[in-house]
């Protein structure tokens, strides 16, 4: 009998705005999203996306979100810093 892969979560981006609905869901499956996301891009035109779903597990328990996030996703996954964004986890 063949084994089951397990499905694995991974980090993806999104360049579009996600409905509440498509968020509750993503954060369902085990996901944080990252959402809304404003960029400080120092006037520079590129493009970077408006929200970002990480593995929760990716993440200690005693994470802070709201004073945590931000960095986290400006030092492991872009070198642009974040104005503001919002979570769900």
């Amino acid at each position: 009998m063949a084994k089951k892969k397990k499905n694995k979560l991974s980090i993806a981006y999104e360049y579009k705005k996600l409905t509440l609905k498509e968020i509750e869901e993503e954060v369902k499956k085990g996901y944080v999203v990252f959402y809304n996301i404003k960029w400080d891009t120092d006037g520079e035109k590129v493009k970077l996306p408006l929200a970002i779903r990480v593995p929760r597990t990716e993440f200690d328990a005693d994470f802070d979100f709201s004073l945590e996030g931000a960095n986290y996703i400006s030092d492991n996954l872009f070198d642009w810093c974040i104005e503001s964004f919002q979570f769900k986890n």
